[in-house]
């Protein structure tokens, strides 16, 4: 009887989280894609791209579960001008830090930081949520 009653209960609020998640989805989706158009106008010399992860990226979200982002180069490319292997630590601080204020003046962008070396196997990278 308990293991019916909770099967039950389950399958409510999988129901109701689906329904409810549907629009959130959608509204993160959008918000994904302002990022890269942001991302793209801000850092023109080098080709990023907003990648999402915790709960949003394992399909564990919540109707209230944050966006969490990072925005990092495209794998294997360079900065224009950069001939040499590595990357310009200064210039890409520089970007970061001009990204990190144009996301920060949004009204949806909170907690926008740069990522630390060793987070996630990332040197570098720009973390909001």
């Amino acid at each position: 009887m308990l293991s019916q009653g909770l099967n039950r209960d389950v399958k409510r609020f999988m129901s109701k989280r689906s329904i409810a998640l549907h629009e959130r989805r959608k509204t993160r989706e959008k918000i994904l894609k302002a990022v890269n158009e942001i991302a793209a106008e801000v850092i023109k010399d080098m080709p990023v791209h907003a990648v999402p992860f915790g709960s949003c990226a394992t399909g564990l979200d919540l109707p209230h579960s944050d966006l969490d982002v990072v925005v990092k180069r495209v794998s294997g490319k360079r900065m224009k001008g950069n001939k040499k292997k590595g990357y310009n630590k200064e210039k890409n601080l520089k970007m970061i830090t001009n990204l990190a204020r144009a996301l920060g003046g949004m009204g949806w962008a909170f907690q926008v930081r740069r990522g630390g070396e060793g987070r996630g196997g990332e040197r570098e990278g720009l973390v909001f949520r």
